[in-house]
C-alpha cells in the first residue's frame, strides 16, 4: 500500500471504496508470492463480494510488465539487472525475457535512492509501465540465475567489504 501510496497511484485500505474500476485487490503482506491473493475487480458488487481482511486495492495496470534486481550500497545502485515477464492466467507468468541492455528510468533511480537513501542490499521491484507494483528485499524468485560467484560477491556485500559487480551480466 505504502509503494502505491509513495508514487501517487489510485489505492486504499479495504473499505475504502475507489473512485473509479478496474481495480486490483492484494494481499498487504504476501510471503509465498506467484501472485497470490491478487484479484481483478471491475465494480463495486465485484468490490463488496470479495472484500475480506488483509487485503488492499490499487488501480489496474495494464503493459509491459518488468521484474528488476537491484544491488544497492549505501542507497546507490551498483548492480542491476532486468526481466520482462509476458502475462499468463489470473496474475501469473507464462514466461520471462531476460533484458541485458535494460536501463532503469530516471524516476525509478530515483524512487530507490531516495526511500533506501542509507540501505545496502538486494532489492527486486516489479514494474509497470513506468510504476512500482511491489518491491522485495531479496532479488527475484528466478534466483537460479545468479552463479555461486555472483552470491558470493553479494554476501562481500553484506560483509561490508568493497565489491563491485561489473563483470557480472545475467
Amino acid at each position: 500500500l505504502w509503494i502505491a501510496q509513495s508514487q501517487d497511484l489510485p489505492c486504499g485500505p479495504m473499505n475504502v471504496y475507489p473512485d473509479k474500476y478496474p481495480i486490483i485487490f492484494k494481499p498487504i503482506i504476501n510471503l509465498i508470492g506467484m501472485s497470490r491473493g491478487f484479484k481483478i475487480i471491475n465494480n463495486i458488487d465485484e468490490y463488496n463480494l470479495n472484500l475480506k481482511d488483509g487485503l488492499f486495492w490499487e488501480e489496474y495496470l495494464e503493459g509491459e510488465h518488468f521484474c528488476i534486481d537491484l544491488i544497492i550500497k549505501d542507497g546507490k545502485i551498483i548492480f542491476l539487472t532486468c526481466l520482462q515477464s509476458y502475462k499468463g492466467p489470473v496474475g501469473s507468468f507464462e514466461y520471462h525475457e531476460s533484458l541485458p541492455e535494460f536501463e532503469l528510468p530516471e524516476h525509478i533511480k530515483f524512487w530507490v535512492e531516495h526511500y533506501f537513501e542509507e540501505y545496502t542490499g538486494c532489492l527486486n521491484i516489479e514494474v509497470i509501465n513506468g510504476t512500482i507494483i511491489e518491491a522485495h528485499l531479496r532479488l527475484n524468485g528466478d534466483f537460479h540465475l545468479y552463479n555461486k560467484d555472483f552470491v558470493e560477491k553479494i554476501s562481500d556485500l553484506y560483509d561490508d567489504k568493497d565489491v563491485t559487480f561489473d563483470n557480472f551480466k545475467i
